[in-house]
């Protein structure tokens, strides 16, 4: 429970310090988010193993990462590679949230790439997150990726 507690308050301090409508993402520290996520996507792993099911209280944690990848999706934000894929992982932890953590090519893997069009036949990204390192390696790959792609900045 104490698991729960501190991510609910780190995730509820980014709609602090933020007012609604949020106006830019330079607002936001983007290493704390990456942190958050990452721990987020092991405390849902851990809880989701044995129950498979979401415990209401816990949906609360799920509300601020679906709000926080609505703002990331929007055209006004996503303007260049690093928010576009932090937008990817928000939308990927809601995904392995609603879908289960069986959703990648690794044993610990969180799709990314949800919210853009795949060419059929194309796998999407996924990242990788074994460890923090693991994790930051694939988010910096996935930069990258768009960059080169959508010649974004």
């Amino acid at each position: 429970m104490g698991d729960f507690k501190a991510l609910l308050d780190r995730w509820s301090a980014f709609f602090e310090v933020m007012p609604i409508p949020i106006p830019d993402a330079d607002d936001i520290d983007i290493d704390d988010l990456k942190h958050l996520i990452f721990d987020t996507y092991h405390f849902y792993r851990k809880e989701l193993a044995d129950t498979q099911t979401v415990r209401r209280q816990e949906l609360r944690l799920y509300k601020y990462i679906s709000q926080m990848s609505l703002f990331f999706i929007s055209d006004s934000v996503v303007d260049n590679a690093e928010n576009a894929t932090i937008a990817d992982c928000l939308a990927g932890l809601c995904y392995v949230v609603e879908e289960g953590f069986d959703a990648g090519y690794g044993d610990k893997a969180m799709p990314l790439g949800l919210i853009r069009n795949t060419t059929a036949g194309g796998a999407e990204p996924e990242a990788d997150m074994t460890t923090y390192e693991s994790f930051e390696k694939s988010f910096d790959d996935n930069v990258r990726m768009l960059q080169e792609e959508y010649e974004m900045e």
